[in-house]
């Protein structure tokens, strides 16, 4: 399904994305530098030793936690909802900026191939008993060759065979004090699997842990770190939630937040820790940076020797861009003026085959970043996705952007620089996004709409879009019962096809209308160009 656009009018879902051609480069000019407006601040330093090496038990047949373990769990995620939701959001901005006039229409106008649309795989790992998989389902996914690695609420499932079969495990099993967020993603450059695991608040006590393990064998063994706020010189009564993460050439990037014991929003904190040191399992030097202004901060996907993270600094108004250098510890960071937009604080309103509303939880917090490169040009293209309610022209809840400059720390001028998912019937809400080995750019976005139950799609914006691009998006799956409880998210994942890099992987689910059990997805997707890519190295 392509979703086109002409030049001077949105079509809907609008997402027009200037593609940057694909280039290897490891150095870019300086960014920003000297720009009014730009601060900066020096890193701290600390550090975390190894706690082990952990052996999953893998099994066909789903292994379920005790009825301990999920109240526990549950009951967390209820602290925590509480929490997110006492956060004051500003007052709305004037002057909002709604659609663009034109035309909505939703046109299938694919190419034949090798520019076809292509889904490779898709398939279910629900790895947990009916009950067990939340109605805010979180799933993430790495992938390597014939290695998948998929994490969601509370279980954990590996494939050895390009997912065609899945094994399980459950998160508890090496962690009884766990949680419920996890994420997981894959180190290029030293074959290791990344796995995140966030613990209960109270352990250790006044904290939570949170677990950050390596596999190097494809998930069969783990080197093990745990981190609590005492790393960071934190006293008791602080956690850790919500976490981001990305990988450069040689770091690894971790956003969370940070709340006092009573829920009250404390910090964000952003922590590099080096790749290599995580491979050889020794003590990880970490470099972090916090921030007590701003909602929640994200890391954007595909950064080489400089990572890049957004926020909202005015909901509504501005956002600011943040930068390291792998060279050095310092974060500097710069003020755009970007786009009005109507702030979303759990009050948006989408409709729902069943009924509920799955938009209802939404906040304004930056679901997902992309870093593209163009060669041609020498510059650099930053974008950020995020969920926003209705209202100001726009009659359904959408996925908002930005792709901004990075070279002038401005958004791209015209159409291009606000690249958002919106539709005047359907809802789509939670996306995801990454940049391939082409600089082309895969997403996946959840769907909404009265007639039908929730559906998920993923999407490409690469040369077979035309000038300037659209998203051309195809269904992965409808769900078969309403979604339930008004939540849905918080987030879902799209990595790059390892180790080509050439089509995407996308982490996803819909709904099944019975509570705490949502049926995930693992998709593989591309163009009929990357077939023979996708045949050979899915397996090896």
């Amino acid at each position: 399904m392509k979703l086109p656009r002409s030049w001077r009018a949105i079509v809907v879902p609008v997402l027009i994305v200037m593609m940057a051609t694909p280039v290897m480069l490891t150095q870019f000019p300086s960014i920003a530098q000297g720009q009014a407006g730009v601060q900066s601040q020096a890193g701290q330093s600390a550090s975390v030793s190894p706690a082990g090496i952990y052996t999953p038990q893998w099994s066909s047949t789903p292994p379920q936690p005790n009825a301990a373990q999920i109240a526990a769990a549950q009951a967390e995620q209820a602290r925590i909802e509480k929490a997110w939701a006492s956060r004051p959001l500003p007052a709305t901005p004037p002057n909002l900026a709604g659609p663009r006039a034109g035309t909505e229409t939703i046109a299938d106008s694919r190419a034949q191939a090798p520019g076809t649309f292509t889904i490779f795989r898709n398939t279910a790992p629900n790895g947990s008993p009916a009950g067990f998989r939340s109605n805010v389902a979180e799933p993430a996914i790495a992938q390597n060759g014939k290695f998948v690695y998929y994490t969601h609420n509370w279980y954990v499932a590996r494939s050895t065979n390009g997912g065609t079969t899945w094994a399980f495990i459950s998160p508890f099993a090496d962690m009884s004090f766990f949680c419920c967020d996890q994420d997981t993603l894959f180190d290029p450059a030293r074959n290791q699997i990344i796995w995140y695991r966030q613990g209960l608040y109270g352990t250790p006590a006044g904290r939570n842990t949170i677990r950050i393990q390596r596999s190097i064998d494809g998930g069969a063994t783990w080197c093990t770190y745990n981190l609590t706020p005492a790393n960071l010189g934190y006293p008791t009564g602080q956690w850790f939630d919500y976490p981001h993460l990305a990988v450069s050439n040689d770091y690894l990037y971790v956003t969370s937040n940070m709340f006092t014991a009573a829920g009250a929003f404390l910090r964000m904190v952003l922590m590099r820790l080096s790749l290599d040191q995580m491979r050889s399992c020794i003590t990880v030097g970490i470099t972090f940076w916090t921030r007590t202004t701003g909602w929640s901060w994200t890391p954007a996907q595909g950064a080489t020797d400089r990572m890049y993270v957004g926020d909202h600094e005015s909901p509504g108004a501005t956002m600011r861009v943040f930068w390291n250098d792998e060279a050095n510890t310092t974060l500097s960071s710069a003020l755009i003026d970007q786009p009005n937009f109507t702030p979303t604080n759990r009050n948006a309103t989408c409709a729902s085959l069943g009924g509920g509303n799955p938009c209802l939880r939404a906040d304004m917090r930056i679901l997902r970043g992309w870093i593209l490169r163009n060669a041609a040009t020498n510059t650099i293209q930053v974008g950020f996705f995020w969920n926003v309610k209705e209202g100001a022209g726009f009659t359904k809840p959408y996925v908002d952007s930005v792709l901004i400059n990075a070279n002038t720390n401005t958004i791209v001028a015209g159409a291009a620089g606000r690249p958002f998912i919106w539709n005047g019937t359907i809802a789509f809400f939670y996306a995801s996004a990454s940049p391939n080995a082409r600089g082309h750019l895969g997403i996946n976005v959840s769907a909404f709409q009265s007639s039908v139950f929730p559906r998920l799609y993923v999407g490409i914006d690469d040369d077979f879009n035309g000038a300037p691009p659209g998203w051309e998006i195809a269904l992965v799956a409808t769900g078969t019962g309403a979604a339930l409880g008004n939540v849905w998210g918080d987030y879902s994942r799209v990595v790059p096809f390892r180790p080509s890099g050439l089509s995407w992987v996308s982490s996803g689910f819909v709904s099944t209308g019975s509570s705490n059990n949502t049926s995930l997805r693992a998709t593989w997707f591309g163009r009929g160009r990357d077939q023979d890519d996708f045949n050979y190295w899915n397996n090896k």
